[in-house]
C-alpha cells in the first residue's frame, strides 16, 4: 500500500471517529490507574462544560461521572468511573436506536471504524464476533445478542466496542458500547478471568 493511500486511510478513520463521538474515541488511550484524580479533574478533562452530568457517589473513594452528548450522530451518554482517587472505567454507550435500515447502517459503519482505528493503534483484538444479515428487515422476530463486537487487551486493561441488538418483550432497540476497564465494572468486583466476552 503507497504511503499517501495509508495517511487517506487513517485521517479517513480519525475523521469518522470524531464525526460519530465529540468526544472522539481518543479518549480511550487514557491509561487507568494511571494517576491520581479528583471530581474537578474528571470535569476539567472529559466534561463538556455546556453539558450537564450527573454524579453518583458509592463511597468515600469510588464514584462515576455521565454526561450526555447530542452533538453527533450517534447519541449517548459517556461515563468516568474512579476508584480508590485513580480512573479505572471510561465508557460510552449509545441511547435506544430503533431497529431500521437506516440506523443499522450508521451504527454498523461506526462500529467497523472504530474497530479499525482501534486495531492500526493496538493491533488484531484477542477476540471478535461479527453476524452480518439483514436483520433490520420488517416484520423480522428479533433476538437479543451482539452484532459485532472486538475486545483488546492492553497490558492488563481490556478495551471493548460492541454492536448489538438489546431489549426484551418485544421492545427491541440497537446499542453501541465502548468500555475500557480493568478490574471493576459498575459496583461489581469481577473475576479476574472475565474480559467482557
Amino acid at each position: 500500500m503507497k504511503p499517501r493511500r495509508n495517511i487517506a486511510i487513517i485521517y479517513l478513520l480519525v475523521f469518522s471517529s470524531k464525526i460519530a463521538c465529540c468526544q472522539t474515541l481518543d479518549i480511550f488511550d487514557t491509561k487507568l490507574y494511571n494517576e491520581k484524580v479528583s471530581l474537578c479533574d474528571i470535569l476539567e478533562k472529559h466534561i463538556d462544560k455546556k453539558n450537564k452530568f450527573e454524579y453518583y457517589p458509592f463511597d468515600s473513594s469510588f464514584f462515576s461521572v455521565t454526561s450526555y452528548n447530542n452533538r453527533s450522530i450517534i447519541f449517548g451518554n459517556w461515563s468516568f468511573v474512579v476508584r480508590h482517587d485513580s480512573l479505572n472505567q471510561i465508557g460510552f454507550t449509545s441511547l435506544d436506536l430503533p431497529i431500521t435500515s437506516e440506523w443499522f447502517s450508521k451504527l454498523s459503519n461506526f462500529t467497523d471504524s472504530a474497530i479499525k482505528l482501534f486495531t492500526l493503534k493496538y493491533g488484531d483484538p484477542a477476540k471478535q464476533i461479527f453476524y452480518k444479515a439483514n436483520i433490520y428487515k420488517e416484520g423480522k422476530k428479533f433476538v437479543p445478542g451482539e452484532i459485532r463486537k472486538a475486545l483488546w487487551i492492553l497490558n492488563d486493561q481490556k478495551l471493548i466496542i460492541s454492536f448489538s441488538i438489546e431489549g426484551e418483550h418485544q421492545k427491541y432497540y440497537y446499542s453501541v458500547k465502548i468500555l475500557r476497564f480493568k478490574d471493576y465494572y459498575g459496583n461489581m468486583l469481577l473475576e479476574k478471568e472475565w474480559d467482557g466476552f
